[in-house]
């Protein structure tokens, strides 16, 4: 099987959301969040958005950005539930 850089960003979406609490952890079948690793993976997004800039076609570009919006947008949203409790 051929990996492609659609296969990355989709592997890395699920990572974040499962890190969010958005889907099932694959492994505890649980959903659970983990901040930490949910802002790291955010971090690692960006970094491949600077690097592959003006690199990628634009089905990938499209993607990693609808990527990171979605995972910034619900990581502050538990961030802001974080500290309203």
């Amino acid at each position: 099987m051929d990996i492609t850089f659609i296969n990355i960003l989709q592997m890395y979406y699920s990572q974040g959301a499962s890190y969010l609490g958005k889907i099932d952890d694959p492994i505890t079948q649980k959903k659970e969040i983990n901040l930490p690793q949910a802002e790291l993976l955010i971090d690692i997004l960006n970094i491949l958005q600077d690097k592959t800039k003006n690199n990628l076609n634009e089905s990938e570009d499209q993607l990693l950005r609808e990527i990171l919006d979605f995972l910034k947008v619900n990581y502050q949203k538990e961030i802001d539930n974080n500290t309203q409790k």
